[in-house]
Order: C-alpha cells, then sequence, then structure tokens
C-alpha cells in the first residue's frame, strides 16, 4: 500500500499567531516556536514533499503571514510545481502583502470565518475586531486578484449561522466555503462539539445550498455529507470522507509529521528522515491505507472502502483504526 502519493499536504510553518481560538489544533501562541524548521530546512522539506508526488501545499500555522519567510517558501513551491496555497485568519492581510502573494505564485487563499455575525465570529476568534478585519483582508485578496474560500469551523455555538455564512461567502465573492468540523484536539474542548442530530441538520443545509450556487461546497471529516452527497449529487464523487494518511498528511512547525492536522498520530519527524521515507514507510500511515484494518461498525460498513469514517475521531477515542462513533450511517 505504500505506492500511493499524498495529494495534499498541509505544512504549518509556525505556531505563532495573533489571535487565540478556541479551537487552535496547532495550539498556537504570541511567539514563535523556538524549534521551528529554520527556512533552508523548510525548502528542503518541499523539495521532499514535491518528490512524494504531492500536488496541492498548504502553508498554515498559527498565523503563517507571521512567518518572515512566507514569500520565499510559497515561491519556491510554485517553482518546484506544487500548487500554494495559503490558510490564514486574515487579520494581518495588507494590500502589498496581498500583491506580493500573487507575485509568488499563490493560487488561491483560505480564510477562516467561523460565523456570519462579528459576535460570533470574534467570540470564537477570542479577539474582538477580528471579524472586519478579516473581512478587510478578504477585500486586499480580491483587489490583487488572488481567489479566496471562506473555511469555518462548525460546532455547537455557530452551527445556526451556517446557512447565513454560505450566503454570506457568497455575496463576497469566495470560489468555496470548506467546513471543518470542530474536533477536541490541541486546544478544542469537548463540549463544544457538535452532537449527531445537529451535524445532520447542518449537513442537510449545506447539501441543499449546493443546488443553487456553482460555489464549491465541502465538509471535511463528516462521513453523513460524504455519503449524502454521493447519494444526491454526483455518482462519480471521490473525495471520500477520510484521507488521513491515504490522500493527506500534515507537518507541524517542529517538523513532526501527522496523517492530518486533526490526527495528531506522530508518525516520524522530517529532522530525522526524509518526508518520502516517512510517507511510504509508516506502519500507522500503511495501516490507514487499507481499509481492511478497520474495526468495528467501519470495518463492516458496505461503504467502508470509500469512507472510511474519520479516522481522527476514531483515535481520540483511543484507537485509530476503531469505527468512527459519531456516524449514524454504520451498517
Amino acid at each position: 500500500m505504500n505506492n500511493v502519493s499524498p495529494t495534499i499536504v498541509t505544512f504549518s510553518i509556525t505556531r505563532q499567531c495573533n489571535l487565540n481560538c478556541k479551537h487552535c489544533y496547532s495550539r498556537a501562541s504570541s511567539f514563535p516556536s523556538p524549534d521551528e524548521l529554520s527556512t533552508n530546512e523548510a525548502v528542503r522539506v518541499l523539495d521532499e514533499i514535491k518528490a512524494a508526488g504531492t500536488m496541492m501545499i498548504i502553508f498554515d500555522g498559527g498565523e503563517p503571514t507571521l512567518r518572515s519567510d512566507l514569500l520565499q517558501l510559497i515561491s519556491h513551491a510554485a517553482e518546484i510545481g506544487l500548487i500554494p496555497i495559503l490558510g490564514t485568519n486574515g487579520t494581518t492581510m495588507t494590500l502589498e502583502m496581498a500583491v506580493e502573494l500573487k507575485k509568488a505564485g499563490l493560487k488561491i487563499c483560505a480564510v477562516s470565518l467561523d460565523g456570519a455575525t462579528a459576535k460570533t465570529h470574534d467570540d470564537f476568534r477570542n479577539v474582538p475586531g477580528s471579524f472586519e478585519d478579516a473581512l478587510r483582508g478578504i477585500e486586499y485578496l480580491k483587489e490583487a486578484g488572488i481567489p479566496f474560500q471562506v473555511n469555518p469551523c462548525v460546532h455547537s455555538l455557530n452551527y445556526h449561522e451556517i446557512p447565513d455564512l454560505l450566503s454570506f461567502a457568497q455575496e463576497l465573492g469566495a470560489v468555496g466555503v470548506e467546513i471543518f468540523e470542530f474536533i477536541a484536539t490541541g486546544r478544542g474542548r469537548s463540549d463544544s462539539t457538535l452532537g449527531v442530530d445537529k451535524k445532520l441538520q447542518v449537513v442537510e443545509q449545506i447539501l441543499e445550498y449546493s443546488k443553487t450556487t456553482n460555489m464549491t461546497t465541502r465538509m471535511i471529516g463528516i462521513p453523513q455529507f460524504d455519503i449524502l452527497y454521493r447519494q444526491n449529487n454526483d455518482s462519480s464523487y471521490r473525495q471520500g470522507c477520510c484521507g488521513a494518511g491515504r490522500s493527506i498528511a500534515c507537518i507541524f512547525n517542529d517538523g513532526t509529521v501527522y496523517p492530518c492536522m486533526l490526527m495528531q498520530m506522530p508518525v516520524g519527524n522530517v529532522r530525522e528522515n526524509s518526508f518520502v521515507d516517512i510517507w511510504n514507510d509508516s506502519i500507522i500511515l500503511n495501516k490507514l491505507r487499507n481499509r481492511e484494518n478497520l474495526k468495528g461498525k467501519c470495518g463492516r460498513c458496505f461503504r467502508r472502502d470509500e469512507c472510511g469514517g474519520a479516522r481522527c475521531k476514531a483515535y481520540i477515542n483511543g484507537d485509530f483504526l476503531s469505527e468512527d462513533p459519531d456516524c449514524q450511517y454504520l451498517m
């Protein structure tokens, strides 16, 4: 199973951030981590990511725009044939930065908006004014000609605003909305997770909205969306619920490699081994690639191969190969 290539690698290039978000998977802080990869190390890792057959590289953090060599890293990624994407909270964006990002080869920017109102967003991000700052950043991206998508994190305190947020994103000119489920990892607390019934409600609202717009809509780590999308929209849909270790990987600022940003189960470190070797040889990653290793209802489900459940939630429950505890479609 080691002859597969990652489609996407998330590269969390810094832990530094100007916000204090309640869900932060990287436990971001006001200062960079002292053991962050140097520019030379990061450039080498980008070469290794490309050598593994990767298509897209997502630079995030923390807040990646706070890292001084971001433009250099994006430029190098573009030069070697990767598709560079930036994940940002938008608040630090300036017009000058947006123009330089465009010149460096940035293809698309994902901006975090966690509500259709300033109160909902700012409460979750723990910084007053961050909603308006993010909207200003989006305007700079539009002026520089960089396509953008909106990335909300859906949780128990904002799920009711998701339909309004979809409409708002379309009004802003977003090319897509990619919704991440709140996962209790990093700073995330389990009391903010969305129950199964409310989650299904959100999924159905998004699927209904997707019929009326050309804007791309996706939900990450939610089997209900994956399965219902296949049933109601396009039988050729091939995304699959969980790509952890199969089509995606995550590299943290200190070089630690994880199957994905939400499944923080270390599988190696690029300071010790090349990313290519970690990707190909990791016992954990190879177990994730073989759906026959899945246990419980996920292992018996007739959608096992095309879905596989959210491995991050299984990992939080103690066994990364166990069944996804939140999927009511388990057979």
